[in-house]
């Protein structure tokens, strides 16, 4: 079953685009989902300052990093927090 690509998830290219500088393996962050099988990624350059942001498809793209991770390790680090809090007897 393909990932479900979402905003913010990190995409590498899974074959080059000459025309846009950009070669198999590219890593960009998706910064809109236009369709579920259409999204805006952009890729920033080794100069940091050179960008493309273009439209790609899902068969363009493989998911290499999954926003929604960040925001699970941000839950479970809050939860201990408030698991660690409750064990001590201390409120927030």
């Amino acid at each position: 079953m393909e990932e479900r690509i979402e905003e913010h998830d990190v995409v590498a290219l899974v074959r080059d685009f000459p025309n846009l500088n950009l070669k198999t393996g590219d890593k960009g962050t998706v910064v809109n989902v236009l369709s579920a099988n259409c999204f805006i990624v952009e890729f920033c350059g080794s100069d940091v300052y050179t960008s493309v942001c273009e439209d790609f498809y899902t068969s363009d793209l493989e998911v290499v990093w999954k926003s929604s991770s960040l925001l699970q390790n941000s839950n479970m680090e809050n939860i201990n927090q408030i698991e660690q809090r409750t064990a001590f007897g201390l409120s927030k």
